[in-house]
């Protein structure tokens, strides 16, 4: 009798209940036939389990990889596994059926289904819309998905998926055969707005109407550009997974981040503590390395700080802080490969090139810096800031600790739960010696910056780049292929190197500018010249045009300086009596007037380069942000110019 039971109860038995049919017709207990499940039945799901649970492992190892999912940096951005652990979430970079594509053609042996490789998906990494989901921060992929849209509102019948979709545009005589009169397009867009007087950019989603023609033509502009980025994402991450994977022994990977600041909140507080929360920066860094038995290691730091400005002497402060503990870890560190994200007002610019480009000579090893796709940069470095960030809040609400400050912050890290992560304090003091340093460095922004993805180090202030990264044979080897194209970082002045403030340099043409004497005018204000005159004028040509020693620098004065077979002026700012040295700000010339730059264009030059004086230049036009020179000035400078480059 427990045998039939066993035969003809089960699920389909269950699903359309049939057990008091099948009870008054087989007299079997009605009770007895919902309780059964058939042999059948728990045949295939013992098996789906024992599938589901031995390839779970891989299927989550390659979820979680930085070119299948991103790791969101919110201090909210976690769920609660069976254990009680709290893990920062990721959210995947495309749809699931592409990546069970992607997966199967990397493991070909592998037999696992596609409703398996979907269970298999851990409930921490989730699944979202490219149009909808807002932890992407990349600006082509959103419009891209943003064009696709309007396609499909014309009646195209197009992917949502942008990578996929923008292979699927028809021809432009289609597009224009079936489009109407005008699109409705919008795109992500950087525009000028004004607040409180003042102007800046922000970016916003304008919506617009476009033509027909325009809007092809759009289309197809899109689609180029889109290819190249695409292509770009694709292999930095592909290169990144090589040189994981066979990342040579004495030698170390580094990725890097600022993390979302933190703002200092207390349990209880007053009103007007509201208004002047303090902020702290993080900066975490991942470090993977080769242990003894060869396997791959990885250690995190997070710097703790006070200094609010993210720039590239912010950057160097933190590496060279925790350059000595990376010593302790391998005492024959031969090189270091940086991966980061690439905005340039951090990573990617002169001051961080000239770094990579004298590496050795500072730290004794060699470095490489590569750069993410803009919009893909994130990766490790966010999941441990997030955590941070989300550990010190609930610290915070418990009533363990009072978060007030940076410093007040580093003591509770070093204190809490996190013992596998290294924390370091960097006070804003550090970060300004190394900014300073930085500034006096004359070097020079290299063609393309924008372009470049991957940096090496050349030693004496020179490197190669390329507008992807390379890990080929070669590459790793510690050499570089011939796909890398040299550049210098340092300015040079005729065949020297200028290092160290351009010291007695000849090659710079020195005209300091006393403090003017004002007289009064009608029209414009005039200033009565007091010249010590050095150049031409006492002792003419270029044998005699030797600088005064007694002619020190002072705060205020103008300058003009010969530099590249062109002359320019400019503002001392400040001094060195020690060095003898002095600061120059410099004006950028529009044709006949000069102006102030938008950025700052400063260098330290030495005294014994002086050689006479002009008057302050004077404001013109309605805005009085150009200024002209006297015709006395200028006369003069062409004389000592002319003499000089004779």
């Amino acid at each position: 009798m427990k045998g039939i039971h066993g035969v003809i109860s089960g699920k389909c038995m269950k699903k359309y209940k049939c057990s008091t049919l099948l009870s008054k017709v087989t007299g079997l207990c009605r009770h007895r036939l919902n309780k059964n499940q058939s042999k059948r039945h728990q045949i295939e799901k013992s098996a789906r389990v024992s599938t589901v649970k031995t390839h779970q492992g891989k299927v989550e190892a390659f979820m979680k990889r930085e070119d299948n999912s991103r790791t969101q940096p919110g201090k909210q951005d976690a769920q609660r596994l069976k254990k009680g652990v709290k893990v920062q979430t990721h959210v995947l970079t495309d749809y699931l059926t592409n990546l069970y594509n992607k997966f199967k053609s990397e493991n070909p042996n592998l037999k696992i289904s596609f409703t398996s490789f979907c269970r298999s998906r851990p409930k921490y990494i989730l699944t979202a819309a490219f149009s909808s989901r807002s932890s992407c921060l990349c600006t082509k992929h959103q419009n891209a998905s943003l064009t696709i849209k309007a396609l499909r509102r014309e009646g195209f019948d197009i992917s949502m998926n942008p990578e996929k979709g923008m292979g699927q545009v028809p021809s432009s005589e289609i597009m224009k055969s079936k489009l109407g009169e005008s699109v409705a397009l919008s795109q992500w867009t950087r525009i000028e707005v004004e607040e409180k007087g003042k102007k800046k950019y922000v970016t916003k989603i304008v919506e617009s109407q476009m033509s027909a023609d325009k809007f092809v033509s759009h289309v197809k502009d899109q689609m180029s550009e889109f290819d190249a980025h695409v292509n770009r994402v694709r292999i930095q991450y592909e290169q990144i997974r090589t040189i994981k994977e066979k990342l040579p022994e004495h030698e170390m990977l580094i990725q890097l981040d600022f993390a979302e600041n933190y703002s200092c909140k207390s349990l209880e507080e007053v009103q007007s503590a509201y208004f002047n929360q303090t902020s702290v920066t993080l900066h975490p860094m991942v470090v993977y390395y080769r242990s003894d038995d060869g396997t791959l290691q990885h250690k995190s730091f997070i710097i703790v700080s006070d200094e609010m400005a993210h720039r590239s002497s912010t950057v160097i402060t933190f590496i060279n802080e925790i350059m000595p503990m990376l010593k302790k870890i391998d005492s024959e560190l031969q090189c270091i490969h940086y991966w980061s994200d690439s905005p340039t007002s951090q990573y990617r610019n002169k001051s961080i090139f000239d770094f990579v480009a004298n590496h050795k000579a500072i730290h004794g090893m060699n470095a490489r810096w590569n750069y993410f796709e803009a919009g893909h940069g994130k990766g490790p470095c966010d999941g441990l800031g997030g955590t941070c960030k989300r550990l010190a809040d609930e610290a915070m609400r418990s009533g363990k600790t009072i978060i007030q400050d940076a410093k007040a912050f580093y003591e509770w890290a070093i204190q809490s739960s996190m013992t596998n992560v290294t924390f370091r304090f960097v006070s804003t003091e550090i970060c300004a010696q190394t900014e300073k340093i930085q500034e006096r460095l004359p070097l020079k922004s290299i063609k393309g910056t924008m372009k470049v993805h991957a940096a090496v180090g050349n030693g004496e202030s020179t490197i190669k780049v390329r507008d992807v990264s390379c890990y080929c044979e070669t590459c790793i080897s510690g050499q570089t292929c011939d796909s890398w194209r040299m550049e210098s970082t340092k300015v040079n002045i005729g065949n020297k190197r200028a290092v160290g403030g351009l010291k007695q340099n000849k090659e710079i043409l020195i005209i300091p500018v006393s403090e003017p004497v004002a007289t009064t005018g009608e029209s414009e204000p005039i200033f009565e010249q007091s010249v010590t005159a050095t150049g031409s004028e006492e002792h003419g040509g270029k044998e005699d045009s030797k600088v005064d020693s007694e002619i020190r620098f002072q705060v205020e004065e103008y300058v003009a300086a010969v530099y590249e077979g062109s002359w320019y002026i400019g503002k001392v700012t400040d001094t060195d009596e020690n060095e003898h040295e002095g600061e120059v700000d410099f004006m950028e010339s529009k044709k006949q007037f000069f102006q102030w730059p938008r950025s700052r264009d400063s260098i330290w030059l030495h005294q014994n380069v002086v050689l006479c004086k002009i008057n302050v230049p004077v404001p013109t036009g309605k805005s009085r942000r150009m200024f002209r020179l006297s015709d006395g000035d200028k006369d003069k400078i062409f004389d000592l110019f002319s003499n000089f480059v004779r």
